[in-house]
This record gives structure tokens, sequence and C-alpha cells, in this order.
């Protein structure tokens, strides 16, 4: 049947309902931030994180802005990806927005690394994305079309040889959306990918970049950065509520980046190395 002829209604009971988005690693950082901005929008939010008592705590400081609920959930498991989906189909109806933003750092020396954590980054940041991209696009199928975002960053572009495995399971997301972007299109599914740069108040930032280091430290990465500063996870929330948007209804398959222009300045920066003062 084309899409046009779909009638959501016969499809989905609960069409007359606020729209409904699921964020991965919702807790803290960016993913909270990004559920902030849609629960603001007049969405409902579902946060997924395996931190139950920081989920909770998330949860419980976001009803102010709106409709939120919380999910325990390890994304890295499949069969955890599938049963939070049919859990949130079955509570809220339908999806119409999924934001893959689930992710960890890793080891930063990967000769010495223990296998299990290198497995661990995978799971987390690429294997997490691909199954609950999975089971959400099953769903989207039957009702008419959704949006994908999924949160990588910019060393999926540039590497890192700080944390080579963040950066692989990272680029591994680029793909993920450019594949899922060209094979669902003609479904309604808009599948896009935001690559953030430095990221402030994320736990990213802070192990990567050195960032509960001393204020000189953090002034030269901001200067670094050709705009003068980090930035903010709200900036890359907005980005995210902009994607999802009927004013990007063309937009699939798009690798954003965000970053304030840090990838510009790359020959001055090494990513994925704490900033030390004593650093020329």
């Amino acid at each position: 049947m084309p899409l046009g002829n779909v009638n959501m209604d016969e499809i989905n009971p609960a069409s007359n309902l606020p729209l409904l988005a699921v964020v991965t690693g919702g807790a803290s950082g960016i993913g909270f931030a990004i559920a902030q901005v849609f629960l603001e929008k007049g969405y409902r939010v579902v946060i997924l994180d395996n931190d139950e008592e920081s989920g909770g705590q998330a949860a419980s400081h976001l009803r102010q802005f709106g409709d939120i609920a919380y999910i325990a959930c390890d994304v890295s498991r499949p069969e955890e990806s599938e049963r939070v989906v049919k859990q949130c189909i079955a509570d809220w109806g339908r999806i119409h927005v999924l934001v893959n933003n689930a992710g960890v750092l890793g080891p930063a020396e990967l000769l010495s690394a223990d296998d299990e954590d290198l497995v661990k980054v995978i799971g987390i940041n690429l294997i997490g994305s691909l199954c609950m991209s999975k089971y959400v696009i099953q769903h989207m199928k039957l009702t008419g079309g959704g949006v994908i975002i999924n949160i990588s960053s910019i060393v999926a572009i540039t590497g890192s040889p700080g944390f080579p495995c963040y950066a692989v399971s990272k680029a591994g997301l680029v793909a993920l959306t450019r594949s899922l972007a060209h094979k669902y299109a003609r479904r309604n599914i808009r599948i896009n990918c935001i690559c953030p740069g430095s990221v402030l108040g994320t736990h990213l930032l802070s192990k990567s970049r050195g960032f509960d280091a001393l204020p000189q430290e953090r002034l030269e990465l901001a200067n670094k950065i050709p705009i003068g500063r980090v930035v903010r996870a709200t900036e890359v929330a907005r980005l995210a509520f902009f994607m999802a948007s009927p004013e990007t209804a063309a937009m699939t398959g798009a690798i954003v980046v965000l970053d304030g222009g840090e990838t510009l300045a790359m020959d001055n920066v090494s990513y994925g190395e704490p900033y030390r003062s004593d650093r020329r």
C-alpha cells in the first residue's frame, strides 16, 4: 500500500496523543538535554539508561517539563532493546522519534586493554544503536514512518589515537546512518546523524579532555576551538529536535558536524588526550 493511502488512525489508535521520543543514554549529558528540549516542545519522552539511580533522578527532574518516563535498559544486550521497544509501543502506542545517544568512552590504550572492555564499547555505542534501530524500524514501517537520530562524534571523521575503540564505534554509527537512511527512505523513515565535538558537561569530555582539571587547562581547550568555547549540550539537543521536525522533511542520511569549528583546527588539537598546561 502506498504511504499516502495509509490510515494512521487505524494503525495507531493513540495517534491523537502527543508524539513520543525515545532517548537512549538519557540520564545525563547530551541525552538529558535532548530529553528536556523534546519535552519543552510538547513531546512525551522515554529515557533509557542502565544506571537506575541516575535514570530515576533524571526522570524526576525532567518531570517539570512534561510527560517523562524512565526505563532501565542495557542497550548492549539485543534482548533488552527488543523488550523496551515492545514496552514503549504497549504503553504509548507509537514511537515517532528514536535518538540513539547511549555511549561510553572505553579504554585509551588498545594494546593493553581488556578484551571485555573493548567489547563493551562496541556493544553500547554501536550494537545498541543497531538493535534499537532494528526494532524501532520494524515498528515504524507499520505506523507510517518516523525519525531516527544517531549521536556520533567528530572522531568518526578524524579518528582518535587516544581512544581508537571509541572512534571505531562512532564511525560505525555514520555508516549505520547512511545505510539505513538509503534503505528506508521510501518508507518515510528519516535517519540522520550528529557528530558533536567537545561538549560541555558530559562524562566523555571529562574523561577524554581532562575537563575536571584546572581552569587554565579548560581555557586552553576553549582557545583551541575557533568559536572560543566548547559546544553546549543544549545546542546538540536543539539540532536533534530540528532534525526531527517537519522543516527537515527532505533531510535523510545527513552527517552533521556540530563542533564550534574544532575539526577545522585539528592541526593544533590532539583529540583524545587530556590537555596539560605544559603542552606545546
